[in-house]
């Protein structure tokens, strides 16, 4: 039979099907494998790296949203966004992939897979997604304090502010404890392989 599957190129598929999936597998395991190498690639110099101890218990309250439109989203419940979380609001809007929100943090995820793209302007994308942030530590009332963002590209990039990680770095991290013939790693790795 033809895979359609594995030629697809829509960004969604990625950032939307995939990667969700990887990281809700086996009740979250996936998202504490995916935080674990977080903290030791992008926060092992800092002093404050997000907690997996306690893993189990604070699951409970993660929440993964994808494509998230906060601003669209909580007046619609008429839910009002304080003003000052738009400080950082730029001219023009840009929503991140992926919002994890788990345990004191906010994380954003920016996906790239087969749009062509350049650092800068990635850089501008992800900046003009920060007051995204700000919405949710001011809704969270001092419950949320850390945050990150970071980008999901095929190759390393740099960005100044923001952590870059690759498409193969998600195979590799998942693959410590998704068997590789998983439907969802099969169709990654089929991705990457092309």
């Amino acid at each position: 039979m033809f895979r359609h599957d594995d030629h697809c190129r829509e960004e969604r598929y990625f950032s939307s099907t995939i990667l969700p999936y990887l990281m809700a597998y086996e009740n979250f395991s996936g998202l504490k494998v995916f935080l674990s190498f977080i903290n030791d690639e992008y926060l092992s110099r800092t002093d404050t790296k997000i907690g997996l101890s306690k893993f189990e218990e604070n699951i409970k309250n993660v929440q993964l949203i994808t494509e998230p439109a906060l601003e669209r989203d909580l007046p619609f419940y008429k839910i009002p966004i304080p003003t000052v979380c738009f400080a950082r609001k730029k001219d023009k809007q840009s929503k991140p992939d992926i919002l994890i929100i788990f345990n004191g943090w906010v994380i954003l995820i920016e996906a790239k897979y087969f749009t062509s793209y350049n650092s800068y302007d990635l850089y501008m994308q992800m900046n003009q997604q920060s007051y995204v942030l700000d919405i949710v530590k001011t809704m969270n009332k001092n419950k949320i304090n850390n945050s990150i963002q970071l980008a999901i590209c095929p190759v390393h990039e740099s960005l100044k502010e923001f952590s870059v990680l690759t498409w193969e770095d998600i195979y590799n991290v998942m693959l410590t404890i998704i068997p590789e013939d998983n439907y969802f790693m099969k169709r990654l790795k089929n991705s990457i392989t092309r």
